[in-house]
C-alpha cells in the first residue's frame, strides 16, 4: 500500500514540467521566449524554478539593518510632517538615537522629544536605489492590477509576475502593497506615476523605510537589500516614455517669447508670417534639438489656430508644412529618428492638421 506522503510526490513529479521542456514547448509553437519570462502565474512551478523563503524584518530589526547597510533615516510625525529639513544633520545611522525617537526622548539635537516617532523616511537616491511604490488601498485602484494592465503579465520579468515569491528585496505595506527596491546609479529620475497608484521615488522627500508603524500595521521588509535588481529596461522605457511626454507638455504650454510681428493680432494679410520665422524664433530659445522641435511645432500650431479665427488660409501651417520644413532643416532642428512622431504629436495635442 503506498503511503500519503509517496502518493503526493508522484503526483507532484507528475505535474512538474521542466524548465527545459517548457522551452521546447514554447519553441515548438513559435513563441520562444526569455526562461525569465516563463512563469505566468500558474501554481504549477517546476521545482527548478522555485525559491527559499525570503527573511523577514520587522520592527527595530528592520531599523537596525537599514541603518547597518548606512542608510541614513529621519523620523516622521503621524501627521507626515518630518522632524526636521531634510538636510544631513537630521538623518541618523545611530541606532541608539532611533531607539530614542521610538521612545519619545528626541533626537541627539532634542528634536521630537516628548512624541514617539513610530515613522521613518530614506530618500533611495543617496543610497544607490530607487523604487516602486504599488499602492494597494481601499476603495482605490489596485496599483498591481494597474501594473499588469500597463505590461502584460507574462512579459514581466519572472520576479515581477509573482512578487511574493520571486522578487528578491521588497517591503509589504500595511494596506498590502509593495514597495520594490531597484539598484540605480544612474541619472536622477524626478517622482512620477508608472501608471495609477504606481509611483517611482527615487530623490527627496524619499518613502517610509521597513521597521516603520502605522495605525493599521508594519513597513515589513523581505529579503535583502543587497540583492535587489537592476532597475528592468521595461520598467526604464516606460520612465522614458513618460518623460518625452512631459517634455513636449512643457513645451506646449511654455509662454512663447514672440515678437510684435508675429502675435497673431497684429497679423495683416499683407504682412505673412512664414515657416522660416517660426523655425528662427524657436532655435534663439537655444533647446536641444528635440524641445527645438516641439517649440516649433507648438508655434506653427498655434499660427494656424489664429488665422482659422480670422477666416484666412492657413495652409502654410498644416502638419505636412512643418513636418516638410524641419526634415529640410536639420541644421536647426536635428535628424532624429522619432522627429516625424514629435511633430504629428504636437499637433494632434494641439487638435491641429
Amino acid at each position: 500500500m503506498t503511503s500519503p506522503k509517496l502518493e503526493y510526490l508522484n503526483k507532484l513529479l507528475a505535474e512538474t514540467i521542466t524548465l527545459e521542456e517548457q522551452i521546447r514547448g514554447y519553441r515548438a509553437n513559435g513563441k520562444a521566449k526569455h526562461p525569465l519570462q516563463l512563469y505566468s502565474g500558474s501554481p504549477h512551478i517546476p521545482i527548478s524554478q522555485s525559491t527559499p523563503p525570503k527573511r523577514k524584518r520587522e520592527g527595530l530589526a528592520a531599523l537596525k539593518y537599514m541603518v547597518k547597510l548606512e542608510i541614513p533615516l529621519i523620523g516622521v510625525y503621524e501627521s507626515g510632517a518630518m522632524i526636521g529639513k531634510q538636510e544631513p544633520e537630521n538623518f541618523t545611522t545611530d541606532i541608539a538615537e532611533i531607539a530614542a525617537l521610538m521612545k519619545g526622548k528626541g533626537n541627539n539635537q532634542g528634536k521630537a522629544k516628548g512624541t514617539q516617532i513610530k515613522k521613518f523616511y530614506f530618500i533611495p537616491e543617496a543610497v544607490g536605489l530607487i523604487c516602486l511604490d504599488i499602492d494597494r488601498k481601499p476603495k482605490k485602484s489596485d496599483g498591481l492590477k494597474e501594473l499588469y494592465k500597463l505590461f502584460s503579465r507574462d512579459t514581466l520579468p519572472r520576479a515581477l509576475q509573482d512578487i511574493e515569491r520571486f522578487f528578491p528585496c521588497y517591503a509589504k505595506t500595511p494596506s498590502g502593497g509593495y514597495h520594490l527596491y531597484f539598484k540605480h546609479s544612474g541619472e536622477h529620475i524626478r517622482k512620477m506615476n508608472l501608471c495609477p497608484e504606481v509611483e517611482v521615488k527615487h530623490g527627496k522627500p524619499g518613502l517610509t523605510a521597513p521597521g516603520s508603524k502605522k495605525e493599521n500595521g508594519d513597513y515589513v521588509l523581505y529579503g535583502a537589500i543587497e540583492d535587489a535588481p537592476p532597475l528592468y529596461g521595461i520598467i526604464i522605457d516606460r520612465i522614458k516614455e513618460l518623460e518625452k511626454e512631459k517634455q513636449i507638455k512643457t513645451a506646449i504650454n511654455r509662454p512663447m517669447s514672440l515678437s510684435h510681428n508675429t502675435t497673431p493680432s497684429n497679423w495683416s494679410q499683407r504682412s505673412r508670417i512664414t515657416l522660416d520665422i517660426l523655425a528662427k524664433e524657436a532655435a534663439n530659445q537655444k533647446l536641444g534639438n528635440h524641445d527645438t522641435q516641439v517649440s516649433f511645432a507648438a508655434r506653427v500650431c498655434r499660427m494656424q489656430k489664429a488665422a482659422q479665427q480670422k477666416g484666412w488660409n492657413y495652409g502654410d501651417f498644416s502638419e505636412a508644412k512643418a513636418q516638410a520644413y524641419v526634415k529640410s532643416h536639420p541644421e536647426t532642428f536635428g535628424n532624429d529618428m522619432d522627429t516625424e512622431n514629435t511633430i504629428k504629436s504636437v499637433f494632434k495635442d494641439y487638435g491641429a492638421i
